[in-house]
């Protein structure tokens, strides 16, 4: 199986726009790992995609994908679907003279719960979806076939107020391997009901202090965070309880004021069995 976290970033990339804070200016100035694009990767086997941030197309054309056959939705926040305008934009005619504009779908699976928050029916993000998006509802625990790939949903709710479980992770099985995809809102994902896998990308989680040791949050900030959001020290227990060969964390922050050093830093210390992500990283399995 072949693998590419086609972006590693997060709710905040970097740089972020109009920032001038020494990271932000750097990335812009020096590019390559400095910069971290919206969460999303791409499983080439059977051409599927898992989330569309805003930066999406830009992804998709930078790591040359020809084709996306079917798009999985990990949660509703907007920087995992906002990027859905892609959708229709694959979906447009290649050939001219073309006859409209829906003449083509891609699958497209998500939780309930998403759905009903994009709303196809009056909200601008169903708007997008509502031509050329062929939606199939998941709830935890379905399988289902993309092309050669066996995929299991496995949801959890983000948060205790959570009414339904509304945060999804997706196992994609293939000619013998195994691989976990859960970019973001890891807090409450049921570990027990892993199994044995070869890769696991998940969320890197959140850091408290930068790598001066100076505080990122106030402790106020950090304290109402931590009631549903995941730090990396608990993200690294996570990995850690797990049965997996490797593990690629996304869903980095440019609010964590890291560098690709910083990162290549604190891999060392994990060990070979994981490491950060960076946009455009393959694997192959």
């Amino acid at each position: 199986m072949k693998v590419t976290l086609l972006g590693s970033g997060g709710f905040s990339p970097t740089p972020r726009p109009t920032c001038q804070c020494d990271l932000c200016r750097e990335a812009r100035e020096k590019g390559g790992k400095h910069v971290r694009k919206g969460n999303s990767t791409f499983f080439h086997d059977d051409n599927i995609l898992l989330d569309t941030p805003e930066s999406v197309m830009q992804l998709l054309n930078e790591n040359d994908i020809g084709s996306v056959d079917a798009v999985l939705f990990s949660h509703f926040h907007p920087d995992h679907t906002m990027g859905l305008r892609a959708i229709s934009q694959m979906c447009l005619p290649e050939d001219t003279p073309f006859d409209g504009w829906e003449e083509e779908s891609i699958d497209v699976f998500m939780s309930r719960d998403t759905r009903d928050r994009l709303d196809p029916e009056s909200s601008v993000p169903g708007y997008l979806l509502r031509n050329n998006a062929k939606i199939n509802i998941v709830e935890d625990g379905d399988e289902f076939t993309i092309g050669e790939t066996h995929v299991t949903a496995i949801g959890w709710k983000e948060s205790p107020e959570s009414e339904q479980k509304d945060v999804f992770g997706y196992l994609l099985e293939r000619d013998g391997v195994r691989v976990f995809a859960s970019p973001d809102e890891n807090k409450n994902l049921p570990i027990s009901r892993l199994p044995s896998l070869d890769l696991w990308i998940k969320e890197c989680g959140l850091f408290r202090k930068g790598p001066d040791g100076d505080k990122l949050r106030t402790d106020r900030f950090w304290d109402r965070m931590m009631k549903a959001e995941l730090s990396f020290q608990q993200s690294r227990k996570q990995a850690k309880k797990a049965d997996v060969d490797k593990v690629v964390f996304t869903e980095i922050e440019e609010v964590y004021r890291r560098r690709p050093e910083d990162y290549r830093s604190l891999s060392s210390e994990l060990g070979e069995s994981m490491e950060f992500g960076y946009d455009g990283l393959k694997v192959e399995l």
